[in-house]
């Protein structure tokens, strides 16, 4: 048999090898014999509950819960109450006259007080009701907020398992051209043993060669593999015993939106949680302004004071006109209001307070314009890859009719060493471009149906 020419060998395998990591860009795991294996559904249901970061969000949640507690507080009632013991100067007497002085120490007296005042908000015209609808907008804010990073994890994750699913595909599309290139080394050995002079030497160093190849590429693989296991792992805080679940068949290209680019656009603008965020925001940040200019208004009040003391040493007088700090009790009723204000102070909050809503309100006019141009860049990428699983498809499909036919004619010693290699890599080839392609049109699946602002389960 005629030596074949130089294929590049060591560049067909490279480029083999180059096209398994970027299918892998997101990192791959495996499915290992364990107890409790977690399906892809199983892993998207442990974001919910594992999760720190939306941990973290729930206590912000909480926060601003407790934050509209406060603010619903502060319509109610106040008590203020101040107790006090001391002494003091003895006094004894009346009105008119006293044997003592008032600056000259004739002996103590004990003393004993209380001050207290309930009050009771009536109207702050407009104030409380402004922080009211403010605390309640900042709760949607924050559960917007969670919803953005669970669909983001959930993302995260679906990236992670299809790259795992892509991983072992092309694990055991390695394996298999392995076997059939050591299945192709014992044809050539075997006649050359018997002295065929349809084979060369440089036949089986080419095929040699090529199995070398896949064997260093296949523990790199399963590296990859163990690494995107342990990032799950990580990532949703699996126990020891738990394992992931690959489904026992290839990779499936999922299926495309049955629904026209602007519907899902308008859809968008419609669930989107950032659309639910930013309006919120813009609800927050003008009730504050509102609130800051409720602030330059009074506060109307109902209110119960009193004030006792008691200074056992010191003469009391009855007199209703004389006050006496030391010896007294009292109380009432007074409806009152109160007004504290700045205006230079209370003009720039005010002017703040508006700016801040101004910036919310650009930022939802940005998000009604980059909501659906994110819409349109995810559905018309999904096409595009949807084409391109197409076409290595069809690639594939016919390198394996090439490879067969080769190999056969191979096994029969009419076919040449350098045909079967060429058709092995080509297939290979094509077969991992495939497989690239859909795991990146499982991707940009995922990334259209988060930027419409749903959610899917994808088996």
């Amino acid at each position: 048999m005629t030596p074949p020419t130089s294929t590049s060998t060591p560049l067909v395998m490279g480029r083999i090898w180059a096209l398994l990591w970027g299918a892998l860009g997101w990192g791959v795991s495996a499915s290992f014999a364990g107890a409790a294996p977690l399906s892809l559904n199983d892993l998207l249901d442990r974001v919910d509950t594992t999760s720190a970061e939306l941990q973290e969000h729930d206590a912000k949640i909480d926060e601003a819960q407790a934050l509209l507690d406060q603010v619903l507080g502060s319509s109610g009632p106040s008590f203020s109450m101040r107790l006090f013991a001391g002494p003091t100067s003895k006094a004894r007497g009346d009105q008119v006259t006293s044997p003592d002085s008032q600056w000259r120490l004739s002996g103590l007296s004990d003393w004993e007080g209380l001050d207290f005042s309930v009050i009771q908000p009536l109207a702050g015209f407009g104030r409380f009701e402004a922080y009211k609808r403010a605390a309640e907008a900042n709760i949607v804010m924050e559960e917007a907020a969670k919803e953005v990073k669970r669909a983001e994890l959930r993302q995260q994750v679906r990236a992670l398992y299809f790259g795992a699913w892509v991983a072992r595909d092309i694990t055991v599309l390695l394996q298999e051209s392995l076997d059939r290139v050591e299945k192709a080394i014992g044809i050539v050995e075997d006649a050359l043993d018997e002295g065929n002079e349809d084979f060369s030497s440089v036949d089986l160093l080419k095929l040699k060669s090529g199995k070398g190849k896949i064997d260093g590429f296949m523990p790199q693989a399963k590296a990859a593999q163990l690494m995107a296991v342990e990032a799950l792992r990580g990532l949703l805080r699996l126990g020891p015993n738990e394992t992931v679940e690959l489904p026992n068949y290839p990779i499936q290209a999922p299926s495309l939106p049955a629904d026209a680019l602007a519907v899902l656009q308008s859809r968008a603008l419609e669930q989107r949680p950032e659309m639910q965020q930013v309006a919120a925001g813009l609800a927050a940040t003008q009730a504050l302004s509102d609130a800051e200019q409720a602030n330059g208004r009074p506060v109307a009040a109902l209110a119960l004071v009193g004030s006792a003391a008691h200074a056992g040493n010191r003469s009391r007088i009855d007199n209703p006109f004389i006050n006496d700090p030391f010896n007294h009790l009292y109380g009432t009723v007074l409806v009152a209001l109160q007004w504290e204000i700045n205006m230079g102070v209370h003009d720039a909050k005010v002017a703040q307070a508006q700016a801040k809503a101004a910036q919310v309100a650009a930022k939802e006019r940005f998000a009604r314009t980059g909501i659906p141009l994110q819409v349109m860049q995810a559905y018309y990428e999904t096409l595009q890859y949807n084409e391109t699983v197409k076409g290595f498809r069809d690639a594939y499909k016919a390198g394996n009719q090439w490879l067969v036919a080769a190999y056969a004619d191979f096994e029969m010693g009419v076919g040449q060493a350098k045909e079967v290699f060429d058709a092995l890599s080509e297939y290979t080839l094509n077969r991992v471009a495939y497989l690239q392609a859909v795991y990146a049109l499982q991707l940009s699946t995922g990334r259209l149906v988060q930027a419409v602002g749903g959610d899917k389960d994808d088996r």
